[in-house]
């Protein structure tokens, strides 16, 4: 299945989000496309499928639009 995805942590180190289409196998989960993507979430990730909240257990399904951006703080 693929799958349409877009990372914001590249912005951290003064990059451009990342766009990527991922080809996965049927069930795949957003922890799943992270780690493809060689995003590094162990401080956390604000992830959204379709524009809707969701976690790195959710399942993907083909055509769905992943994003995956880092928390923010303001302090």
């Amino acid at each position: 299945m693929k799958v349409q995805a877009k990372s914001f942590f590249s912005v951290l180190s003064g990059g451009k989000p990342v766009v990527r289409t991922l080809d996965l196998q049927e069930g795949a989960t957003a922890e799943e496309a992270m780690k493809i993507m060689k995003v590094d979430f162990s401080d956390g990730a604000i992830i959204l499928i379709n524009g809707r909240p969701s976690n790195e257990k959710s399942v993907l399904s083909d055509g769905d639009f992943f994003v995956v951006m880092p928390p923010v703080s303001a302090a």
